[in-house]
């Protein structure tokens, strides 16, 4: 009796409407903004396989070096940044893997310069291993996502157990 019979069918319709209606919505609002994937923006134009560098500023210098090559970039403009970026923070996630990274103004999309050093180097890990693989992201200071997107990716691809021996284990962009 404390309801009233045309309340509680309005109850009952709207549970099953809401219930039939959630699903859908919830993947059409999580489908809406496709996040950055590593794989999607990779370029074997952007890979080196044997880093001279000792140091991170040396890997860093060596990796934008490479962008402005294969790329409308301004190496020094870039590499500054990125540096200036490393200063404030250190960019070794673990793993044996570094993400130095900067955001440029008027970059029209983002890229990724892949960088594999054999004898490691020191981005200061909270792990304490080398960094063997560096991976620069450029992304459009435009785009405040982008760099969040390929960093959580990337630290996913890389949480794997031995996925950095297997990549270490790769000479060619393609084995990459």
């Amino acid at each position: 009796g404390l309801i009233a019979q045309e309340l509680f069918v309005a109850l009952v319709v709207m549970a099953i409407l809401t219930s039939a209606v959630s699903g859908p919505l919830i993947r059409w609002s999580m489908r809406r903004r496709q996040r950055l994937r590593l794989m999607s923006i990779m370029s074997p134009k952007h890979f080196q396989r044997n880093l001279s560098a000792t140091t991170r500023f040396d890997a860093i210098r060596e990796l934008t070096t490479l962008a402005a090559r294969n790329s409308d970039l301004n190496g020094e403009h870039v590499e500054a940044l990125a540096w200036e970026r490393e200063q404030v923070a250190a960019t070794g996630i673990g793993n044996g893997v570094a993400l130095p990274h900067a955001r440029v103004a008027g970059l029209a999309q983002s890229l990724v310069v892949v960088g594999v050093s054999d004898a490691g180097l020191d981005f200061d890990a909270p792990d304490g291993q080398l960094a063997h693989i560096v991976l620069l992201l450029l992304t459009p200071a435009e785009s405040p996502t982008a760099q969040l997107d390929l960093s959580a990716n990337i630290a996913e691809l890389f949480r794997e157990p031995g996925v950095l021996e297997h990549v270490m284990r790769a000479r060619t962009y393609t084995e990459f």
